[in-house]
């Protein structure tokens, strides 16, 4: 049920935006010494990712009429 979002071309762009993002923070985190503002920025990116899929997987069944025993 994966399609429902991955055709969302918001989400989709949003998402993948994000993660480029998360990439160039991590290969910062590797390349340089002030470390904290990388981590911090590293950190924030990916929680909003985690909230984009626990969100996405939340309304997956309620999308697909699927309900819950």
């Amino acid at each position: 049920m994966r399609v429902v979002f991955d055709s969302d071309p918001t989400t989709v762009a949003k998402a993948a935006k994000l993660k480029k993002e998360l990439q160039r923070l991590m290969k910062a985190i590797v390349d340089s010494d002030p470390v904290n503002l990388f981590l911090s920025k590293a950190k924030e990116v990916a929680l909003v990712l985690l909230h984009i899929r626990i969100t996405r997987e939340a309304l997956l069944p309620a999308l697909s009429g699927e309900h819950e025993p």
